[in-house]
């Protein structure tokens, strides 16, 4: 079983965010990776896309959900509904969490817990 910890090991995470700022044609780190035995655990995310383009999250290298088409100035709000334990998605253990954008650049900000594993 997963224990919910916050960066430095403690237990009891509380929820973090971090602010996305993401360039056209790139893949960027939004968190670092936080060590053996822990993953991030994304909560919610609330993007903006300029011009219009296609974004990805990713663990490392491996794609967390379907390439996300956006037109023009569109963006994107997800949550888990406030549920600790279903996040939207988890990276793998030891892995940052990435966004990989297409044609737009990507700004806003996601929220996740650190969970040791």
């Amino acid at each position: 079983m997963a224990t919910l910890c916050t960066r430095d090991g403690r237990a009891g995470s509380t929820q973090q965010s971090a602010a996305v700022n993401a360039a056209a044609d790139a893949t960027t780190a939004i968190v670092a990776a936080q060590g053996a035995g822990t993953q991030i655990w994304v909560y919610g995310y609330e993007l903006g896309v300029t011009p219009g383009g296609t974004y990805l999250w990713k663990s490392a290298a491996t794609a967390k959900q379907a390439a996300v088409p956006r037109g023009a100035n569109g963006g994107a709000v997800r949550d888990s509904g406030g549920h600790r334990t279903r996040p939207l998605f988890k990276c793998g253990t030891n892995e940052a969490l990435n966004l990989t954008t297409v044609t737009a650049a990507v700004t806003g900000d996601v929220s996740y817990r650190v969970v040791n594993v």
